[in-house]
């Protein structure tokens, strides 16, 4: 007859599906974030006022503003928008205040 084909163990199996589930959200939410992107490109904002009144949004925060900021760049990093305009904003709003070294790592760990 036929040979055996061997299968993966259950173990191996299971990482493999949550990886796939995985990838699968991250990739919904890339769509839903370029969707959204595009809707409100066609309704006459750009991508640069987008990120100002996310700033403004951030500097509102007061004493959570970092915090603000760090979960907004890793939800940006997660749905693969382009973080680099709040990674300098990060630095010159922050900066003074923690030092930009402090705001460089705390970034740097969140993009991890």
């Amino acid at each position: 007859g036929a040979p055996r084909v061997a299968r993966a163990p259950r173990r191996l199996r299971e990482a493999m599906a949550l990886r796939l589930a995985v990838v699968a959200a991250v990739a919904c939410g890339a769509a839903a974030c370029a969707a959204y992107f595009m809707a409100v490109s066609r309704a006459g904002f750009r991508a640069s006022e987008l990120i100002e009144v996310a700033i403004a949004h951030i500097e509102a925060q007061g004493d959570n503003a970092l915090f603000t900021y760090l979960a907004m760049t890793f939800v940006g990093v997660v749905l693969l928008v382009p973080t680099t305009p709040f990674e300098f904003a990060g630095g010159f709003l922050f900066g003074a205040r923690y030092g930009v070294w402090t705001a460089w790592g705390l970034t740097s760990i969140v993009k991890l």
